[in-house]
């Protein structure tokens, strides 16, 4: 998930695995042309390893490509998409610590990016925020939807449960803290600095990712100012309970204000 040169030919990469997190190696002489590790240690390959011991990395011995998503490298969006993916994980996860449900909800992820159509900007955020509600579960710290952050008072019916011709039955705004951990009731929220408050269509989004299986996420739909914002919400949620900058999406607001 990550790679960088060291010296002229050889280079390090950062492997995440199932049985062992982060695992840092050496690929000796990976730059040159007639390297035995050509193509295989490219970013987002599933590839089977050897690795011996070395001084202070292990050194990869051997390598064979397992799986290759092509459809992220030619592609801008997907790639910085799937670095943000990337970025999550090696700013959070510690070398030799496994994590089963991690790595398949990364891989699945990044699968998914490779598959969708180029351009679906829309389909990518809505990956993106499926990816840190569940990355949010698996690390025990998932925002609260149900019931206040603050004094527990059971909210109102959530979006997911009204039909669509019976939107008035959803009341007014739903109010959301990225410090307390989810939704507030009007009466905690009243003296609260820091505020988000989500229609019915930024908390149906929120809402249906947060309970929606991967399969069903092409179901998803919704309109890029929504996912734009639900996005820009987990990104501050995540970095916030995490003490963590992610600088990926910030690159990306960058490159592309209207992205988030």
């Amino acid at each position: 998930i990550k790679s960088y040169r060291l010296g002229e030919a050889d280079k390090i990469i950062k492997i995440f695995t199932p049985d062992n997190g982060l695992v840092s190696a050496v690929a000796k002489g990976a730059y040159n042309m007639k390297s035995k590790f050509s193509g295989r240690l490219e970013l987002y390959n599933v590839i089977d390893c050897e690795f011996s011991q070395g001084k202070t990395l292990d050194i990869i011995s051997q390598a064979e490509i397992l799986e290759v998503f092509n459809g992220i490298s030619g592609d801008f969006l997907k790639f910085n998409y799937a670095q943000s993916v990337s970025e999550v994980i090696l700013k959070t996860q510690s070398e030799k610590a496994a994590s089963h449900n991690l790595f398949k909800l990364a891989y699945l992820l990044i699968k998914k990016i490779n598959s969708i159509d180029n351009n679906d900007e829309v389909l990518l955020q809505i990956l993106l925020i499926f990816f840190m509600i569940n990355f949010s579960k698996i690390m025990g710290f998932a925002p609260m939807l149900r019931s206040c952050t603050v004094c527990g008072r059971e909210m109102q019916k959530s979006p997911i449960e009204i039909k669509d011709d019976n939107k008035d039955d959803y009341q007014g705004l739903t109010v959301f803290s990225v410090k307390y951990g989810g939704i507030v009731c009007r009466n905690c929220a009243s003296d609260k600095n820091g505020l988000i408050f989500l229609n019915y269509e930024d908390s149906y989004l929120l809402t249906r990712l947060f309970y929606c299986h991967l399969e069903e996420l092409t179901e998803s739909a919704a309109a890029y100012k929504v996912s734009s914002k639900i996005l820009n919400l987990m990104s501050e949620y995540v970095s916030f309970h995490l003490e963590i900058n992610l600088a990926s999406l910030a690159y990306l607001k960058k490159i592309h204000k209207n992205i988030i």
